[in-house]
């Protein structure tokens, strides 16, 4: 597998538009491929605690009704943590030389954070699909794997990014091994077996939501008392792009990168399909932000329902702090705006000699039942 880099120009879309815009009209995908019809569910009810700032905003509509969407949607995209074992002819060292190389193609074409975790997850959900529907179709082999990865990047481009890459473009990495023609006939296929459910929050989408209602959180405490507890303050910056809304992305660059470091990192391995997304994103914030009890009530979780993700995640925190550094570099990428720059997916460099690293950790740390925070 090679990377070659190309010159693109890529900015955040102002709004995020429905499946059907997305992929209405849309070169790169079949015309016979259909959205299928929308299906009127009941309210769900959410199955941990609504965070109070929620009360304070009413741009999504009824905050009840706007967080149980989001529990709903979380629990439903969950992939199976036995999707790779149903693969006998896929091995785990396959799936992280996948990741790896649709990491670094995200890197070179300077794709954002939620392109690469969106692609990672349709692959792992697809996956996890496939063997229940027997249909030969659908299996997938050693020889199609790239394939399948390559195309699930094409749809996560296609949802994430204002400007997404032509599918030669993508195909030009696979050096002729995936035509635009398969990929389209692959696109369609994996379209139809997720039954095009493809636009919900991924881990790196959740972490930015907590961090902001820890900002939002802030914000209001110190409009409401001049002498309040500022305890987030240090994770804000630039005070001239902070509005009331927190869509916009009022977190700490630095802070938030190191984070989606650990996601990166731990999502390498395929037991993190063990846990939602939300839990994985929470876990982070829950171990790198204080005091506790504040952090709670912003993710929804305590630290007891956390205690086994916490314990999965011991020791992609740990490597973190490992490195002797004092925060990780953003790197600087001049057709990127620097309000954007930690939005954008970074390569890890030997990232295979660092998951066989991680992985005789987490060994060890499956071993040990106590508490990370504990």
């Amino acid at each position: 597998m090679s990377s070659r880099s190309f010159n693109h120009t890529i900015r955040r879309p102002m709004k995020r538009m429905s499946t059907s815009a997305v992929f209405e009209n849309d070169e790169n995908v079949s015309p016979t491929c259909k959205e299928p019809k929308t299906i009127k569910r009941k309210r769900p009810v959410a199955s941990r605690s609504m965070p109070s700032i929620l009360n304070t905003s009413q741009e999504f509509g009824t905050p009840e009704t706007f967080w149980d969407v989001l529990i709903e949607k979380d629990q439903e995209c969950k992939a199976s943590p036995v999707a790779f074992s149903q693969h006998p002819n896929l091995k785990p060292h396959m799936r992280v030389m996948l990741y790896d190389w649709i990491m670094s193609v995200c890197a070179e074409l300077m794709l954002h954070r939620e392109t690469f975790h969106l692609a990672i997850s349709l692959i792992d959900r697809y996956l996890s699909k496939v063997p229940k529907l027997q249909n030969p179709d659908y299996k997938i082999q050693v020889s199609n794997l790239q394939l399948l990865g390559i195309s699930c990047l094409l749809i996560a481009a296609k949802v994430e990014e204002i400007y997404p890459p032509k599918v030669q473009a993508l195909a030009d990495f696979t050096d002729g091994a995936c035509t635009p023609v398969k990929m389209k006939a692959m696109e369609e296929i994996i379209l139809e077996v997720l039954e095009w459910n493809c636009t919900y929050m991924t881990s790196i989408q959740w972490l930015a939501f907590y961090m902001q209602l820890m900002c939002k959180q802030d914000l209001l405490i110190s409009r409401s008392s001049s002498r309040a507890s500022t305890s987030f303050d240090p994770f804000l910056h630039d005070d001239c792009l902070v509005e009331e809304s927190f869509t916009l992305p009022v977190l700490a660059r630095d802070d938030f990168v190191e984070c989606a470091r650990v996601l990166d990192l731990c999502m390498t391995n395929v037991c993190y399909m063990n846990f939602t997304y939300s839990e994985l994103a929470a876990a982070v914030v829950l171990y790198a932000f204080e005091p506790t009890e504040a952090v709670e009530k912003i993710i929804g979780y305590t630290q007891d329902q956390l205690s086994d993700v916490l314990r999965f995640m011991e020791p992609y925190i740990k490597e973190g702090k490992a490195e002797d550094r004092p925060g990780i570099v953003i790197p600087d990428l001049p057709k990127i705006g620097l309000h954007d720059l930690h939005n954008i997916q970074t390569a890890i460099k030997r990232l295979d000699e660092l998951v066989e690293r991680l992985e005789k950790r987490h060994v060890l740390a499956s071993n040990n039942s106590s508490n990370l925070v504990g």
